[in-house]
């Protein structure tokens, strides 16, 4: 089974302040594929779905967003509260569409892979609303 030594890619929302507001919802072979689909669902973000999840026995609270009836998007951590799970999922929302593509891969986990994933900047980036500068700015992350 060679796919399981292959990396595989996942696409996060970040906030500016590095925090990780939702993860995008698949596992992708290459990180075109993901910004792909992250550009896609950011399209649609004012067509997403939220459904709230509670899990058992642990009773903490996640969601996830879908599209045409499609899970695209997910909390990135449980939660203790429903407070907490519903202004997450308020934020990522929020944020969604005015967020940037990275145009560069950030690793993160599988450091033991020494295979470096390739770079498609054209197929990398998407359109947003005009930000001033210094101020934050919010990021897919693959």
């Amino acid at each position: 089974m060679d796919h399981f030594n292959q990396p595989l890619v996942v696409w996060r929302l970040i906030s500016g302040n590095h925090r990780e507001l939702g993860r995008g919802v698949g596992l992708f072979p290459s990180y075109a594929a993901a910004a792909a689909h992250a550009a896609a669902i950011q399209g649609h973000a004012s067509e997403l779905i939220v459904t709230f999840i509670q899990s058992q026995p642990a009773r903490q609270f996640g969601w996830y967003a879908t599209y045409q009836d499609r899970p695209v998007l997910m909390a990135s951590a449980w939660y203790p509260t429903v407070r907490d799970r519903d202004r997450s999922a308020q934020a990522a929302l929020d944020l969604l569409g005015g967020a940037r593509l990275l145009t560069t891969v950030i690793r993160h986990g599988h450091r033991h892979l020494p295979l470096e994933l390739a770079v498609e900047p054209d197929h990398a980036t998407a359109s947003g609303p005009e930000r001033a500068p210094g101020g934050p700015v919010e990021a897919f992350s693959p």
